[in-house]
């Protein structure tokens, strides 16, 4: 159903009832293995799938003088939420909570145009609260 020629695929894994989601080359992308339908979704390096099936987070592998952030994307790839953070914070995904409603950041302190410095923290975030959009991850 899908192979890749100039890249790798990785993570692998289901979301909602009947989809696949997998990354390939820093873009994540879903699989619906019943039509076989491809739908490219976010350009995350990186990302987790609730357990509910109906959010993919991630952040877009940037270099170390870039801070990361985080969004959350439906995985029909229809909405985008930013994770928030200020300009001294780089963003990580951890995880889900066990409900599915709130995303899990690991947010470490940043210094601008250097690097994300210091121990990291764990910080949730609900998912009705976050704000639409993000440019850095193309949804």
């Amino acid at each position: 159903m899908y192979r890749t020629q100039n890249a790798y695929c990785s993570e692998l894994a289901w979301a909602e009832p009947h989809l696949l989601v997998f990354e390939n080359d820093d873009q994540v992308m879903t699989l619906a293995p019943t039509t076989g339908k491809l739908r490219l979704i976010v350009g995350f390096g990186d990302f987790v799938v609730s357990p509910d099936g109906r959010w993919v987070a991630g952040f877009a592998n940037e270099p170390p003088e870039i801070a990361e952030t985080v969004d959350v994307v439906a995985a029909n790839g229809r909405t985008c939420l930013v994770v928030p953070h200020t300009s001294h914070q780089s963003d990580e995904v951890a995880g889900f909570t066990r409900d599915g409603k709130g995303v899990i950041v690991r947010r470490r302190r940043f210094i601008p145009n250097n690097f994300a410095t210091g121990a990291s923290q764990l910080v949730p975030f609900t998912i009705s609260a976050l704000k639409a959009g993000s440019a850095k991850t193309g949804c």
